[in-house]
């Protein structure tokens, strides 16, 4: 998968901004998965995996095709 913020095994992320927001554009991959399009699930917007002291803040994720922030065994 391409996730546009993606972390394996890392220490001390910091994800922020200036009360921004991230648009997944989950109706674009709807279109394209209705229309059989597509090789691949359903990407997240952030997924970390294995990672420590994660801080996420400022920000809104909108319009995910699947989890907006997806945390593995952080």
């Amino acid at each position: 998968h391409n996730f546009p913020v993606s972390n394996r095994k890392c220490y001390m992320v910091i994800i922020t901004g200036d009360n921004g927001t991230i648009d997944g554009q989950g109706a674009v991959w709807w279109k394209s998965f209705r229309s059989h399009s597509l090789n691949y699930s359903r990407p997240h917007l952030v997924e970390l995996v294995s990672c420590d002291d994660v801080v996420v803040s400022n920000l809104t994720f909108i319009n995910s095709p699947a989890w907006s922030i997806h945390p593995v065994y952080c």
